[in-house]
């Protein structure tokens, strides 16, 4: 079973928190897209298309959710990604 590995950076104290967030997810996802994957995505997105994207926040703010993202990334598909700010980190508007 693909678990969240340890090695990515998260607050030590959620560590023994990973494999139970792994599995939620998991779950999470087959629930949300099923076996054969989401019927509108399918429907409009070419299965090899490449997408690349940006996050920006219009005010300053504090970073979550690069764990799930990450966890999404390195599991489901050949993503190329990049984090510049990890969870906990403040970031400025723009």
């Amino acid at each position: 079973a693909k678990t969240l590995q340890s090695n990515i950076k998260c607050n030590p104290n959620m560590q023994p928190l990973l494999p139970q967030l792994s599995q939620f997810l998991k779950e999470s996802l087959l629930e949300d897209i099923g076996i054969a994957g989401d019927i509108t995505s399918n429907a409009i997105i070419e299965k090899n298309q490449e997408v690349e994207f940006d996050i920006i926040v219009k005010e300053s703010a504090v970073v979550c959710g690069t764990i799930i993202s990450e966890y999404f990334f390195q599991h489901y598909g050949s993503c190329k990604y990049q984090i510049f700010a990890h969870d906990g980190s403040r970031v400025e508007a723009g």
